[in-house]
Order: C-alpha cells, then structure tokens, then sequence
C-alpha cells in the first residue's frame, strides 16, 4: 500500500501559558495548542488559525512542522484528539496533539456518511441515524476521513447494525456487540398522522349520510 500523504501545519513553541496568554495569541489570529505522546514532555505550540481550519477540519493525522525558538525546526506525526470550539463562532480555540507512530496502531472516531434514499420514506417511514460516529482501529497511514453507508436497499423496520457496515482494509471496529444499531427507518408514527389529519380538517364532523354513534348511557326509564 503507498504511504498516505499527509497534510501538514506549521507550529512554534510558546513559552507563556494562562489564560491572559491565549487570550493575547488568538486576539492574534493564533491557536494554542498542547502536543503530548508516550516519549516526550507535553509541548505548548501555537498556529495560524486560518492554516489550523484548512487542515485540522478535515484530517485526523497531520505533520507538525514545529519551529522553535532559535528558528531550527523538526517534524512529528500526530493524531487530532481534541478540538475545542467557540460556541459563538465556531472558530477554533484550542487543539490537543497526540504524537503517534505510523507503524503503530491507533484508535479513533471516524463520523459516518450516510448517501442514498431509503426506500421505506416513500412508504411514510423516518430515517434515523442513531451514531454519527464509530470508533475504529488501524494504522495512521489507513486512517480514513469518514466510514459511508449506503441506506438505499432500507424499508420500513429495516436497520444496519455496526456489524454489517464495510470497513476499508486495514481498518477494524473496536465494537464488542455486532448488533448494535447504527441506522434504521421507523414506521410512520400514526398518532402524529391523526393529529395531522385533525389539524387539516380531515377528521371532521359525520356526515348527513352517516349514523350517529350514541354515547350516552341508558335513561332511568329504560333501566327500569
């Protein structure tokens, strides 16, 4: 298999950390970030916020390109395992590193894409995606951006459970239950089509040609 290509971000040492630092770095239009690994001392780094949205966004494994302080530069492989966003913006606050090793490997959660068109929604049915992530086992190098599922072949009460999904090779689950589901297509909820129904004036009053259905109970004199 050819080795994958990976993207890569440009990082340099902070020697500062504390919240009046990394409120001044990102007023610069910088990222803190931290980068730990089973070798070496955790590392506080920093980077371009537009360069960290063009690559962190949509890869797992990148190579830092970490500068110090005396402008001499080395190159690690790592693992995103942590992004952390502002809530009002969506802009990337902070980032944790994991250095890894490409013969070595990793556990991570791929989000899931679902394409096709069920067949059970033409019959009323709901989709449902109950994960949009599954955690997965392999090397760095066959770390895939995203796990797709194929919906099309679902009626309705039919479901994928996390076994039945496809995995590239050299790519395995970390599940320990085959049955658990990942998709299915519900049934039409038929209380909600009622409500519908009554809403739109369906369900209105009998008609002249209908019998009236009595629900009154029996007068005294017929007890008697």
């Amino acid at each position: 298999m050819a080795k994958k290509i990976l993207q890569s971000i440009s990082v340099r040492l902070r020697d500062v950390t504390g919240k009046k630092s990394t409120k001044r770095l990102r007023s610069e239009g910088l990222v803190p970030c931290i980068l730990y690994g089973d070798k070496i001392e955790p590392m506080a780094l920093c980077s371009n916020l537009k360069e960290i949205n063009s690559v962190v966004r949509h890869s797992s494994i990148i190579t830092l390109n970490i500068e110090d302080d005396k402008s001499k530069t080395k190159t690690t492989d790592v693992q995103v395992k942590d992004i952390q966003f502002d809530y009002l913006s969506t802009n990337i606050l902070h980032i944790d590193f994991q250095q890894v090793r490409m013969d070595k490997e990793i556990t991570a959660e791929v989000e899931i894409k679902v394409v096709g068109h069920a067949e059970g929604i033409d019959h009323g049915g709901q989709l449902d995606l109950v994960s949009h992530q599954i955690e997965i086992r392999c090397l760095p190098r066959d770390l895939p951006d995203e796990i797709v599922i194929d919906v099309t072949a679902l009626n309705i009460g039919d479901s994928i459970a996390i076994g039945d999904i496809s995995l590239p090779s050299g790519v395995s689950g970390t599940f320990t239950d085959p049955h658990i589901t990942i998709v299915h297509v519900q049934a039409p909820n038929l209380e909600e089509e009622v409500e519908e129904a009554e809403e739109a004036g369906v369900l209105g009053e009998p008609s002249a040609g209908e019998p009236e259905v009595i629900t009154k109970g029996k007068s005294e004199e017929d007890a008697e």
